[in-house]
């Protein structure tokens, strides 16, 4: 029976040391979970910053959009009075009998022609403008775009992470709790084998007196 005893409390120490070590193993994934849950905090907080100025962005180039046509529809109302102009100062031309009030117009509307003629450049180079930031805001909303994209897979690659975390966190709890049970059954054990020594110590001696009686 003693050596039996002995046997199960080999066991349980056994077993306390890797009671231990899993102990070990939970403090390490507790701190990895608190880790990944900071990580995760401000992933979300880089994510909805991110979101704000996305939102800041599409509403800058709906603007952008609504002054571009605007100004596209500038210059085409000025290349049709161009045109209108340029239309009757020939015609003028052409019918020109040398009068004072004839030249009069011609030079009227030559003036005309050539204040519209500047408005319409300085509107093309305005649209042209607008459409050269036009493109370069259509690509940085698309280069921001792609940074949200990358940064909700991350986050939702450390949620995972997370979540498998916290499983084994409480796999390793249930464990612990299953050790230390059996680390409080190894004690017993023990108590009980120190016992059990001592009545076999006692035991001994009284076999030891009852043969020198007997000698006697």
């Amino acid at each position: 029976q003693l050596d039996a005893e002995k046997e199960r409390a080999n066991a349980m120490e056994a077993s306390e040391s890797a009671l231990k070590e899993r102990v070990g193993e939970l403090e390490a994934a507790a701190s990895e979970a608190e880790r990944l849950g900071t990580e995760i905090t401000n992933l979300q907080d880089q994510l909805g910053e991110m979101e704000d100025d996305n939102t800041r962005l599409e509403a800058a180039s709906a603007l952008s959009c609504g002054q571009r046509d605007e100004a596209q529809a500038q210059v085409a109302s000025l290349e049709q009075k161009v045109e209108s102009l340029s239309s009757e100062l020939q015609t003028l031309q052409g019918t020109a009998d040398g009068t004072e009030g004839m030249q009069a117009r011609i030079s009227e509307l030559e003036s005309q022609l050539e204040s519209q003629a500047k408005e319409l450049e300085i509107a093309q180079s305005s649209l042209q403008e607008q459409s050269a930031g036009a493109a370069s805001q259509e690509a940085a909303e698309e280069e921001h775009q792609q940074m949200v994209a990358d940064l909700q897979e991350q986050l939702d690659a450390e949620k995972e992470r997370a979540n498998a975390m916290e499983a084994s966190e409480s796999a390793l709890k249930e464990r612990v709790g299953e050790l230390e049970a059996a680390a409080s059954e190894a004690e017993r054990l023990g108590t009980e084998i120190t016992n059990l020594q001592d009545q076999l110590g006692e035991m001994e001696d009284d076999n030891t007196r009852l043969e020198a009686a007997s000698a006697l």
